[in-house]
C-alpha cells in the first residue's frame, strides 16, 4: 500500500462535493493536475501543495474536494477509466449484429491507442503503482472485468452464444491492450503497426464470428 507522506493532511470533515459547474470543473483540474505531474515526475515525488500550484487553486481549495494525495490519486484514476469507457459503451449502444460490432471495432481500437499516446508517462506510473498498491491494482482489474462482463451480455441478447465466449473477449480484450502498448507505449522500428492493427481485427473477427 502507498503511504501519505507526513506533509499530507487529512481533513475529512471539510470534504465537499461541488455542485456548481466552475467548482466541478476547478476538481477536475486538480485531478488533471495530479495525473499530469504523476507522469512527469513520480507519485512519490510530488505533494498535495505541487498538484495545487498545477491546478492553479489554493491548497485549501484542495482540501476542500479531497482528504489527501492518494485521495486525489484515486478520483483521477477514476476520470481516467471513464475517458476509457466511453467509446466502450458509445460502441455498445450502436452494435445490432455481428456486422456493427466489427465496423465499430476499429474505432474502438483507435480511441483506446490515441488514450495509451496522450498518457504516456502517466499511464506507465500508474500501473507501477498498481504492482504495489493492491487497491490500485484491484480497480484497475475491476474495469477489465466490467468492460468484458459488458461486451459479453451485449453479444448474447444479440447472438447465439459462442462456446467460451467470456474467454473470446478477454482474448479479444488483450490483444487490443497489447497492441496499444506496443504501438503507443514501447514501439520499435522492428514492426508494422499499422499490418499489427489489421491482423488483431482479422483475429477478432475470427474469435466473434457467429457460429452457423
Amino acid at each position: 500500500m502507498i503511504k501519505e507522506g507526513t506533509s499530507q493532511r487529512t481533513k475529512p470533515d471539510k470534504i465537499r462535493e461541488p455542485q456548481q459547474k466552475r467548482s466541478i470543473e476547478k476538481k477536475k483540474r486538480i485531478t488533471e493536475a495530479c495525473i499530469r505531474l504523476i507522469g512527469e515526475q513520480g507519485y512519490q515525488k510530488i505533494t498535495t501543495a505541487d498538484i495545487a500550484k498545477e491546478a492553479g487553486v489554493s491548497t485549501g481549495i484542495v482540501y476542500s474536494y479531497f482528504k489527501n494525495k492518494r485521495d486525489i490519486l484515486m478520483a483521477g484514476l477514476g476520470e481516467i477509466v471513464n475517458t476509457v469507457s466511453q467509446p466502450l459503451y458509445d460502441c455498445l449502444e450502436k452494435f445490432e449484429s455481428e456486422e456493427d460490432l466489427m465496423e465499430l471495432m476499429p474505432g474502438l481500437i483507435d480511441s483506446f491507442a490515441a488514450f495509451h499516446k496522450t498518457f504516456v508517462k502517466s499511464h506507465q506510473e500508474l500501473f507501477s503503482l498498481a504492482a504495489v498498491d493492491p487497491e490500485i491494482n484491484d480497480y484497475l482489474e475491476g474495469f477489465e472485468s466490467r468492460m468484458l462482463s459488458a461486451f459479453t451480455e451485449a453479444y448474447k441478447r444479440r447472438h447465439k452464444e459462442l462456446p467460451h465466449l467470456k474467454e473470446r473477449f478477454h482474448l479479444v480484450y488483450h490483444m487490443i491492450e497489447t497492441y496499444c502498448h506496443e504501438s503507443a507505449l514501447t514501439p520499435s522500428d522492428e514492426y508494422d503497426y499499422g499490418a499489427m492493427r489489421e491482423e488483431v481485427l482479422s483475429c477478432i473477427a475470427n474469435l466473434l464470428k457467429p457460429q452457423a
